[in-house]
């Protein structure tokens, strides 16, 4: 079997599960459909109630392209919150003896206002952490259709200035705002004797006494790095030497 085929078979495979998902959610959402709908023969207005309070508040919450959405969602709407404390269903999920459920007034009679008129029951609800807002979006960026070479000259030398001005902006700000604003640097500055200046991209550099020689303008010019710096260790300093 060639590798085309292999993805093909394994892309029927995923497909075939993502069905079966399909198929279970729907398959469960029409339960709830028709459990509500067998209530409602027996009880005028009848109440759900759901723990998921983050879907809950999403739902409640009133967008303009929610309207697009099938109408069946106002349904969801009506549901109620159930706080995780007083869920029954919880109960078990997080271990309980069989002489304490016995005795557990939850379990066997729900939460108190289960038993007080609807009007008393929880009603909608704020969540107090921010949920992103539901979009719908048209458009879709798929990363592996992204077209990405190797990084050029100019980009990586672009890099290596924006590392040396962040490592000389933490331990020479102060020199680097005389500078900017046209003051002389304190006396007292670790910089003062090497009569330091900004090239023209604003990186840091020492003047020199070699003004006049035929020496590459970074010997003439060296960056001032802190001796600390981890910058100072890399290849591209490396390479330069």
């Amino acid at each position: 079997m060639s590798i085309k085929e292999k993805e093909l078979v394994m892309d029927e495979k995923e497909k075939d599960k993502l069905d079966k998902l399909k198929k279970q959610r729907s398959s469960h959402r029409g339960q709830v459909t028709k459990l509500i709908s067998k209530i409602k023969t027996r009880l005028d207005e009848p109440e759900v109630e759901m723990n998921e309070l983050g879907l809950l508040v999403q739902l409640q919450t009133k967008d303009e392209q929610m309207k697009s959405i099938d109408s069946k969602i106002e349904n969801l709407l009506e549901w109620s919150h159930c706080p995780g404390k007083e869920n029954t269903a919880d109960i078990l999920s997080r271990s309980i003896s069989a002489s304490d459920l016995a005795q557990n007034s939850l379990w066997w009679h729900g939460p108190p206002w289960l038993s007080q008129p609807s009007e008393f029951w929880p009603s909608k609800v704020e969540n107090e952490k921010p949920i992103g807002d539901l979009e719908i979006r048209n458009e879709v960026e798929i990363i592996s259709q992204l077209e990405l070479g190797s990084y050029t000259a100019t980009e990586l030398a672009e890099a290596e200035l924006d590392w040396v001005k962040y490592e000389q902006n933490l331990v020479y700000s102060s020199e680097l705002e005389c500078i900017k604003n046209g003051k002389q640097i304190s006396k007292k500055s670790s910089l003062y004797y090497f009569a330091p200046f900004l090239d023209k991209t604003d990186v840091l550099r020492v003047r020199g006494r070699l003004e006049e020689s035929e020496l590459p303008d970074n010997e003439i010019h060296p960056i001032l790095l802190p001796k600390q710096s981890k910058f100072s260790e890399s290849p591209f300093l490396a390479l330069k030497k």
